[in-house]
């Protein structure tokens, strides 16, 4: 009971300071930012939601039924996020092309800097399964928690120099998901 009601509470801060951090920015950006900053996010989002190829499920059935081990998952979910996350990188930057009349005007540099979380993420969501099916559920929670810290501290210090612009505040997205990301990868090992 007392190890749910910890993994309840990571998730509850998780959570908590990435509704926070999400806030702030929209706050910040106000209604023309926040949506040049959503659009090239969603267009990553949905991408990366596709790339999984429900791995993560796949993992559990082989994990739990047929005895693979977690070395082994871990090792093919590397494979498959630098494959699929370089093609997802590859469909979200060619968005424009893909749905003109949605990303038409959505600069590259945008597009890219939310593409180049479609791998980290996929890595990052299926790792995240892993360390739940070898015991370590609060990991994901707590490496989420640190990024969204961090995604808030580093939006301040930009406010603090003087604002955050779109792309700025991708930017600070990207390093927020590879911050979560290095401390799954780092607990996993």
């Amino acid at each position: 009971m007392a190890r749910t009601a910890s993994i309840l509470g990571s998730s509850i801060v998780q959570y908590a300071l990435t509704f926070a951090a999400s806030a702030l920015l929209s706050r910040i950006l106000g209604p023309a930012g926040r949506g040049a900053f959503y659009l090239p996010v969603l267009g990553a989002t949905t991408v990366l939601a596709f790339c999984k190829l429900g791995l993560d499920q796949a993992n559990i059935y082989l994990a739990g039924s047929r005895g693979v081990s977690l070395d082994r998952l871990s090792a093919q979910n590397a494979l498959v996020s630098m494959v699929m996350g370089g093609l997802g990188f590859i469909v979200t930057v060619a968005l424009p092309w893909l749905a003109p009349g949605m990303f038409r005007d959505t600069p590259g540099l945008y597009l890219a800097a939310a593409a180049a979380t479609v791998p980290l993420g996929i890595h990052f969501q299926l790792s995240s399964g892993l360390l739940s099916l070898a015991g370590q559920p609060k990991w994901p929670y707590r490496a989420g928690a640190l990024g969204a810290f961090v995604q808030i501290a580093a939006v301040l210090a930009l406010l603090a120099r003087g604002g955050v612009s779109p792309g700025q505040a991708l930017g600070v997205v990207l390093l927020a998901t590879a911050v979560s990301w290095a401390v799954v990868v780092s607990v996993l090992r």
